[in-house]
């Protein structure tokens, strides 16, 4: 007996942490590091641009040493 059925892959998981607050100067949530862009597109974009996006968040989210004034 064949199975019709296909297997169903599950979509990319959000990277969000639940602690949401918006960094205006990077542009960027401080909870998972997405732009508010991104956030609203995640559930819309190809597992290809999400995995990019999951590959930068390391380093958007690591803190940036202050600048001297």
């Amino acid at each position: 007996m064949v199975s019709s059925e296909k297997a169903i892959i599950p979509a990319m998981p959000s990277p969000c942490v639940k602690i949401c607050g918006y960094d205006a100067l990077r542009d960027l949530c401080r909870g998972c590091g997405r732009t508010l862009e991104e956030i609203e597109r995640w559930p819309d974009m190809s597992e290809a641009e999400q995995l990019v996006i999951m590959a930068e968040l390391p380093e958007r989210l690591t803190p940036k040493p202050q600048q001297a004034s």
